[in-house]
């Protein structure tokens, strides 16, 4: 006799195995040894070692299922963390006055006269910015910073009063992280 975990186990999957159309040598097996008459002791064994060795391979899928769905969670969450980001950073470009927020397009007129090479001129300065940034001593990154910092501050402070105002107003908005 099987063990009543096995047996229950045997009873609620014998007819999905049955319906398998791709069966491997195990479920063959179990399918074998169930419908063989008069079972011995032996056979009892061997259908219970079979029922352990199935439900094994059925438990480690379930679990690499639930590992990949965990790990496509992650990467979802890094993913969207990461736009956020990069969000945040062509934002600059905006509050720096090289692109227009609206119709994200050059800001700069003698920039734009460029047309379709514009992208290249903001690329090149941006190079020469990165140069520049990394030759830049403390005291000019000083400066850098002292120069936007209250801009950015002015930005957070105005979509604090906005985020309130919405709020006083029975429109509650659910802040995001990293947001300019």
């Amino acid at each position: 006799m099987l063990s009543k975990k096995h047996q229950q186990w045997l009873d609620a999957n014998i007819q999905r195995i049955r319906k398998l159309e791709n069966t491997d040598q195990y479920h063959k097996l179990l399918l074998t040894l169930y419908d063989t008459p008069d079972k011995r002791h032996s056979e009892y064994k061997q259908m219970a070692a079979v029922i352990r060795a199935i439900m094994s391979v059925e438990m480690t899928k379930e679990a690499l299922e639930k590992a990949k769905a965990v790990a496509h969670r992650v990467g979802e969450k890094n993913r969207k963390e990461r736009n956020r980001r990069m969000f945040d950073w062509a934002g600059l470009l905006i509050l720096g006055g090289v692109l227009d927020g609206s119709s994200a397009t050059v800001a700069i007129p003698n920039v734009s006269r460029y047309g379709d090479k514009a992208n290249a001129v903001i690329l090149g300065a941006v190079m020469q910015m990165s140069k520049m940034l990394e030759l830049a001593s403390d005291t000019e990154l000083d400066d850098f910073m002292n120069a936007g910092f209250p801009i950015l501050e002015a930005r957070k402070l105005e979509k604090e009063a906005r985020r309130a105002a919405r709020q006083s107003a029975g429109n509650p908005i659910v802040p995001q992280q990293g947001a300019l």
